[in-house]
């Protein structure tokens, strides 16, 4: 759309003529609206909600898949979580509405789109779902440290019974994940009902109890991968340490620092980020978050 422009020449012209075209012009800019409009927080959680909630219907359906071996199922939704944690990066950085409804769409069709790679079942290895469920968690428990701890990715209740029903010890709604609550496997029991649930101590109540232990509900606390690049975005920051039991501190690194990694490395029940350094700081997913 242009805008009239009038050069007045020597001679001057009528000021009703400019005063005229000087009013159009006025008029003609202000009826100009943005191609785009700023994102909101609340609509930038709204479409990493859309993500997460894809990421949990597709974890669900590989738990189900009496087809696909327990260790796989590991892996998968280990890759489905890094899917999710990637957009969620790249949406928490775009500035315009039509960013913002690409990059959920996209999410959720990378979600969808990924395939459970491995080992197919055989007659020797096919199990129930119910047994799948079970062995997948026993052999994360023995072989995997990082599984023993995890956070809540929906809302959760921390029963006193492993039926999960009646007397509550906690209660959370859905949280952001900088202060998802955090649970210590203790162990993987089946309830009276055939269910497999998680025995843990609430790390933030300090209290023994039972919770889900449904992939769609809940997650891995410690990243189990190595990253690029990690992003800090605990409020407080996260410190960097001579050595992987985190002591020694050598740095602070305040919210919003990138930060570049060289390895993954386990200790006891936990993860750490080795750095290009040689020193070390955690891989809690709600102290830091993966950004390539």
């Amino acid at each position: 759309m242009g805008i009239l422009h009038i050069f007045v020449n020597k001679s001057g012209i009528e000021k009703s003529v400019v005063d005229t075209a000087q009013t159009a012009g006025i008029s003609m800019i202000q009826s100009i609206t943005a191609t785009h409009t700023a994102v909101t927080t609340a609509q930038k959680n709204a479409a990493i909600n859309a993500i997460i909630s894809s990421g949990n219907t597709k974890k669900l359906a590989i738990q189900n898949d009496v087809t696909i071996v327990a260790n796989d199922k590991i892996n998968a939704y280990a890759a489905i979580d890094k899917i999710v944690s990637d957009y969620e990066v790249k949406i928490n950085a775009v500035t315009k509405t039509a960013d913002l409804a690409t990059l959920q769409s996209a999410g959720i069709t990378a979600v969808n789109a990924y395939t459970v790679t491995g080992t197919p079942q055989t007659d020797a290895t096919k199990t129930s779902s119910t047994d799948d469920t079970v062995k997948a968690t026993t052999t994360t428990k023995k072989s995997t440290s990082t599984n023993k701890y995890v956070y809540a990715t929906t809302s959760i209740k921390v029963y006193k019974s492993s039926t999960l029903k009646g007397k509550t010890i906690a209660s959370y709604g859905k949280k952001t994940r900088q202060n998802r609550p955090t649970f210590q496997i203790l162990k993987a029991i089946k309830n009276s009902a055939g269910k497999t649930v998680y025995q843990v101590k609430d790390l933030t109540v300090n209290k023994k109890g039972y919770i889900t232990s449904s992939s769609s509900s809940v997650g891995n606390l410690y990243y189990q991968t190595k990253a690029a690049k990690v992003k800090v975005i605990d409020n407080k920051g996260v410190n960097r340490y001579k050595k992987s039991n985190l002591s020694g501190k050598t740095y602070h690194y305040k919210k919003g620092a990138i930060i570049k990694v060289k390895s993954i490395t386990k200790y006891k029940n936990a993860t750490r980020f080795k750095l290009s350094n040689g020193q070390y700081i955690t891989a809690n997913k709600t102290f830091v978050i993966t950004v390539g």
